[in-house]
């Protein structure tokens, strides 16, 4: 006979399940992994902000000064600005029927399986809605996370501030390009390296790279050529992934990664992005970070068991000058 109930699915869901979804959705992919340790959360509000400095000084702004001087230079600085993000919302139901319960969940294991599986589903749809968000193109809709196209295009507002306008120079991320823009060009392991130093500012340097599966295996090839492969110096593994080390970066990929699509002849134009994740945040809701609402009748005449699983938050960068891309490259030789 069934044994599934609504307070044996609830405690089963959190006190098993839950832990097991959450790994499943920040470990879907390296970026989303990595941010998982930095666990930054907030309480609430229409929109959030985080005043930047970005510290280019200007004339007058403090100088030289000797012995004959009387006074100091201490005019203001315009270095400072406070960007501004609004924070968006995603759910995912976790659903269990009646006639379910009654073909699978004839034993206590049986019914802790069937919620497990239901549960894993559930996680496993939600890491790829937050995968395909995170490589929308800009212009996506506005109820989703922003995307890392967002953080390099040139041309938007980001965070309440243009991009385009004069002056602005400081809130765009570093490009790039393997050859021509607009032509896929085959990629050496120096213009690599000139990608990750356009966002170097002394020790302050990307920590990863992220591309996708192709111009991944390229990197390796070239890596491997280059030098005496030894994969416990050329290579960083994190969680389930490999990274290939460029200058002491690793490289990952990621099978949501994007591409520039395709050029005059057909080729594919592949990108590398760096990122500093000192200056990148995935931000929650502190009462809403994967947080459930626990399973109930869909309604009073309804065979369906429903929870929900809610994440309120944003993704974005405070300082997109740290943050590069190698643009337009070819995957093969």
């Amino acid at each position: 006979m069934a044994t599934l109930n609504l307070g044996m699915a609830n405690n089963l869901l959190r006190t098993v399940y839950l832990p097991k979804m959450i790994d499943t959705i920040t470990q879907a992919n390296p970026l989303f992994l990595m941010l998982k340790q930095k666990s930054e959360t907030f309480d609430g509000g229409e929109t959030f902000s985080q005043p930047i400095m970005y510290g280019e000084y200007a004339d007058g702004e403090g100088g030289w000064f000797g012995a004959d001087d009387d006074t100091l230079a201490s005019e203001g600085g315009d270095d400072a600005a406070a960007p501004f993000w609004s924070w968006v919302a995603t759910n995912q139901p976790i659903r269990l029927h009646m006639i379910e319960d009654a073909k699978f969940a004839n034993t206590q294991a049986a019914a802790a399986n069937l919620v497990g599986i239901r549960s894993e589903s559930a996680s496993m749809k939600l890491a790829d809605r937050f995968g395909d968000a995170l490589y929308a193109p800009v212009g996506h809709s506005v109820k989703q996370i922003l995307s890392l196209p967002d953080m390099f295009d040139d041309t938007i507002t980001y965070g309440g501030i243009d991009r385009a306008a004069a002056g602005n120079d400081f809130w765009k991320a570093k490009h790039v390009y393997a050859g021509t823009a607009g032509t896929a060009t085959a990629i050496t392991i120096d213009k690599v390296t000139e990608a990750i130093e356009e966002a170097t500012q002394g020790s302050i340097r990307p920590d990863f790279g992220i591309t996708d599966h192709n111009m991944w295996r390229r990197i390796k090839s070239l890596q491997q050529a280059k030098t005496t492969w030894n994969a416990d110096s050329a290579e960083l593994k994190v969680g389930g992934y490999t990274g290939v080390k460029v200058d002491g970066v690793p490289i990952f990929w990621d099978s949501h990664a994007d591409n520039g699509g395709l050029d005059g002849s057909n080729k594919t134009l592949r990108r590398i992005r760096f990122l500093n994740l000192n200056y990148i945040h995935m931000l929650a809701h502190r009462d809403y970070q994967f947080s459930l609402r626990d399973f109930d009748w869909l309604a009073a005449d309804s065979p369906v068991m429903l929870a929900q699983m809610f994440w309120f938050g944003q993704f974005y960068t405070d300082n997109p000058r740290y943050q590069s891309e190698l643009l337009d490259c070819l995957d093969t030789a």
